[in-house]
């Protein structure tokens, strides 16, 4: 079994590190040291259902978004495209993009 981190778990249910909470790790494995979000902290069911796929699809998001660097000339042309084929939102385009990426690469 593949052990999944705990702040790798913990970006995959929308927390940052630093923001909303302190991990540190004393040898036996990191644990949250502070807990720093508004935010409810999750349990210890929600932080186990989050499966390693999440994670590589986090993973891959996150470098699509360094990739992609979204300008406004970007947000122009997504808008764009949307507009000129009739359907669809910038957001669905995004997605869209996200996916040919993935394919691509």
């Amino acid at each position: 079994m593949v052990t999944i981190d705990l702040q790798e778990r913990l970006k995959v249910l929308g927390y940052v590190e630093g923001q909303d909470f302190v991990t540190q790790d004393d040898g036996k494995g990191p644990y949250i040291k502070t807990w720093l979000s508004p935010k409810p902290r999750p349990t210890t069911p929600q932080l186990e259902r989050v499966t390693s796929k999440q994670i590589s699809d986090q993973t891959e998001l996150t470098q699509f978004n360094a990739l992609f660097n979204e300008s406004l000339r970007d947000k122009v042309l997504i808008q764009w495209i949307a507009s000129r084929t009739g359907g669809g939102s910038p957001l669905q385009w995004y997605d869209e993009l996200f996916q040919v990426w993935k394919t691509v690469r």
